[in-house]
């Protein structure tokens, strides 16, 4: 093959491309000449290893998964927190009884009001309310022995009253009797009657003929008018007896009329008296319970200590000054035998607290040192058990959901109450999973929430108790408030 030699305007192209490739391999050749000094290569050495070596502590370190939360000291007992003394009624105010910091015991006085009520500012009020019952019940005591005579008086006309319709029974029953006496001798003097016309018509006939005396025929004429006599006396007999038992009859029905009208009086008069003893026994509740009323309110011008404790607070009024019913005047703390503390959850943290899990507590005025991460450095930390955490989020409606932590018994007992106040700050550690460090420090970085393997355990219902029974009124160790560990376990 032929080769045609390059022109001049060719080798001026090949002429840089030639000189590229001489300064490339001389910047190679020059690279490779180049030495790191030794320092730096251990340098690099020992931060290849340390970065080998964090990520194996990151992965294989634990760490507990915690969820802290804020609160402050609390009783456990609700009647062993600050009890808030309010104005039972509106008055005005008199005189303070004590001073902040005093100690009061249960009953001892406050402080006194002046009711200003127009129905009750007059002073005698009591007393005249005490003598309006006294005559109440005077008239109920006597409504009652006027009823008790009215029905005495009725029961003495319902026995006039039997006596008067059993003689006027027998009187119709004698009537009767008397009746079908007369009736049974109307009966004989007819039929004798008869035989004596019949025997008088024989003996006429006879002494017409001759055959009889005139003798017989006056006998026989004389028995006939004797026959007719008797017949006409008990005809009359009979009449009267008639009469006597539609007398009799009469008799009984207007004297069971006139009992009848009498009683249904008299029980219309004892109607009327128990009306008006109800009336009174209704008035004399409705008098006592004001009574009650004016007595309850005269003691609510004096306001007492409901408990024993500590006056911690009494509010700026001077005598003089206008109190309305509720408004408080002190508070008075009682002693704290039961310590707990109050801590406010997120919502985002609250499904991941139950109770009887452990928390970390540390108090405000007592040195801590407590890494989240690690429970075992806990100095200056105190151990409790979470007792309740409520179903919805407190009053304000900011999402924050209370828990109750009381003191773990298998732990450092908590300072005295003396040292350790209600009210004071505290702060919780919630533990939570073991996971790898690396992991916590993936989840912080992306702001996820701590997870759990397992859901927090469900709260068993409680038994109904039938209203009454023992257990229903039982201890306070049987409350939820007290076992609600055993409840998680």
């Amino acid at each position: 093959m032929t080769e045609y030699p390059l022109s001049a305007v060719q080798k001026q192209r090949k002429k840089p491309k030639r000189r590229q490739s001489v300064l490339t391999g001389i910047y190679i050749r020059a690279l490779d000449d180049i030495v790191a000094p030794p320092l730096i290569r251990r340098y690099v050495g020992v931060m290849l290893v340390m970065f080998v070596l964090t990520l194996a502590v990151l992965f294989i370190t634990p760490w507990v998964q915690t969820v802290i939360a804020d609160g402050r000291v609390t009783a456990l007992n609700p009647v062993e927190r600050p009890q808030y003394i309010n104005a039972q009624i509106t008055g005005r105010l008199v005189r303070w009884y004590v001073t902040e910091g005093m100690h009061v015991f249960p009953g001892d006085t406050i402080a006194l009001l002046q009711d200003i009520d127009p129905k009750f500012l007059d002073s005698n009020i009591v007393a005249r309310a005490g003598a309006h019952v006294q005559w109440l019940l005077q008239r109920a005591e006597q409504l009652k022995q006027q009823t008790a005579a009215i029905s005495a008086q009725l029961n003495a006309e319902l026995q006039a009253q039997t006596a008067a319709i059993n003689a006027a029974s027998q009187y119709i029953i004698q009537a009767r009797q008397k009746l079908t006496a007369a009736r049974a001798l109307y009966e004989q003097e007819t039929v004798e009657l008869q035989i004596a016309e019949q025997r008088f018509r024989d003996r006429k006939a006879l002494y017409d003929q001759g055959l009889r005396s005139l003798r017989e025929f006056e006998s026989a004429r004389l028995a006939l008018q004797q026959a007719q006599a008797r017949f006409t006396r008990a005809q009359a007999e009979l009449q009267a007896a008639e009469s006597q038992l539609k007398q009799a009859e009469q008799e009984y029905q207007l004297k069971q009329n006139e009992w009848t009208a009498k009683i249904q009086k008299t029980r219309s008069e004892l109607n009327k008296a128990q009306e008006s003893l109800s009336s009174v026994e209704s008035t004399i509740a409705k008098a006592l319970i004001d009574k009650s009323n004016i007595e309850m309110r005269r003691n609510y011008s004096v306001v007492r200590a409901p408990i024993e404790g500590i006056v911690v607070r009494l509010y700026s009024l001077g005598p003089g000054e206008t109190i309305k019913q509720g408004d408080p005047l002190a508070i008075v703390m009682p002693e704290a035998r039961s310590l707990a503390v109050e801590l406010l959850l997120k919502g985002n943290d609250a499904p991941l607290v139950y109770p009887g899990q452990k928390v970390r507590i540390q108090f405000d005025g007592f040195p801590a040192l407590q890494i989240s991460g690690f429970p075992q450095v806990n100095i200056g930390t105190f151990g409790g058990v979470v007792s309740v955490i409520d179903a919805v989020d407190d009053d304000r409606g900011s999402g924050m959901f209370r828990a109750i932590i009381k003191p773990d018994t298998a732990d450092e007992p908590w300072p005295s109450p003396v040292i350790l106040r209600p009210g004071t700050k505290a702060r919780g550690w919630m533990l939570l999973n073991t996971v790898p460090l690396a992991y916590e420090i993936w989840r912080q970085l992306n702001g996820f929430p701590p997870s759990l393997k397992e859901p927090p355990p469900l709260r068993r219902k409680p038994i109904r108790r039938a209203p009454g029974s023992a257990t229903e009124t039982g201890s306070k160790d049987d409350s939820p408030l007290f076992n609600t560990t055993d409840d998680a376990k």
